[in-house]
């Protein structure tokens, strides 16, 4: 087990300053100012920054962030490439406010251009996660342009999610088409089949629904697609109404059964009716969480790093 351990520890070390295996290709770029090679970093700290990293590989990402905290502790100062890490981890966590907080305090200490680059980014993908759910807190402002060229293509989609977060759907669609891209690979693949669901949505009319149901008890809960439902409130729409006729035609206007049955249509008939904008209502919730869920995996993809 021992030899494991060590094995890991090797391989880990053996990593780009600042980098696990797992950053995608465009920001995998190493770091000039990173803590691990800085002269001067005791056995301890440098340790806990390898196993850090061995763990972030393996999605230990809580655990990992105890490390990393740890050597931010064992240093008694803060390094960019750190909060870097650490603001990666509370990303995967699903903690973007959180790791909004980290990339922000290593920007402010960053001094080389790869590595600053890279914490706008993770500012910029932490904003979108929040954009994209809003309980989750509130999205930090986006930061200046990056300058890498090797992040182009991820920042042009996350201003393309942006857009499409912000219902700017034709925006999003025209700054898509005019991305340069290095492939036609799945992840641009995923934008376009975001695009194509929205083009599919077509949301129904709640005062269509209500006015069909008026003219016609039923149908518009029909249209909402409750056809069961539509008929069913047809029927017993009807059933009251023709028991209400037959009271009042057989025993005159102080009919009993005619005045039960006659309140019992009106019920049913404004039940009806308000059925119908409930059923349309719910049928465009699911159709709009469905979208959105949609965009919400999109966004997820292409802000995790």
């Amino acid at each position: 087990m021992a030899l494991i351990s060590v094995a890991a520890l090797l391989a880990a070390l053996a990593l780009p300053p600042g980098w696990s295996t797992a950053t995608p290709d465009s920001l995998r770029s190493a770091p000039k100012d990173s803590s691990a090679s800085e002269p001067g970093l005791s056995e301890e700290a440098r340790i806990s920054l390898a196993f850090g990293d061995y763990l972030f590989e393996n999605d230990e990402y809580a655990r990992a962030v105890i490390e990393y905290l740890r050597h931010r502790f064992v240093t008694g100062s803060d390094a960019p490439d750190v909060q870097l890490r650490l603001g990666r981890c509370r990303l995967r966590l699903d903690q973007p406010a959180r790791a909004a907080q980290e990339f922000s305090r290593g920007l402010a200490l960053a001094s080389s251009t790869p590595l600053a680059d890279s914490l706008r980014f993770g500012i910029t993908a932490c904003a979108l996660r929040l954009k994209a759910h809003p309980n989750a807190g509130t999205p930090p402002a986006l930061p200046t342009i990056l300058d890498s060229e090797s992040l182009a293509e991820r920042r042009e989609a996350l201003f393309v999610l942006d857009q499409m977060l912000d219902d700017d759907w034709e925006g999003a669609r025209a700054r898509l088409k005019t991305i340069h891209r290095s492939n036609e690979g799945g992840q641009w693949m995923e934008l376009q089949s975001v695009l194509a669901d929205h083009d599919s949505v077509h949301l129904k009319s709640p005062l269509l629904a209500a006015s069909m149901s008026a003219v016609i008890p039923g149908s518009g809960k029909v249209y909402s697609g409750r056809t069961v439902d539509g008929v069913s409130s047809l029927l017993m729409f009807s059933f009251a109404a023709w028991e209400a006729y037959r009271g009042f035609r057989d025993d005159g206007n102080d009919s009993v059964r005619g005045w039960i049955f006659g309140s019992l249509a009106l019920f049913f008939y404004g039940g009806n009716i308000y059925g119908s904008l409930v059923a349309v209502q719910i049928y465009n919730d699911h159709i709009e969480d469905a979208l959105s869920d949609h965009l919400g995996l999109a966004v997820r993809y292409w802000t995790r790093f």
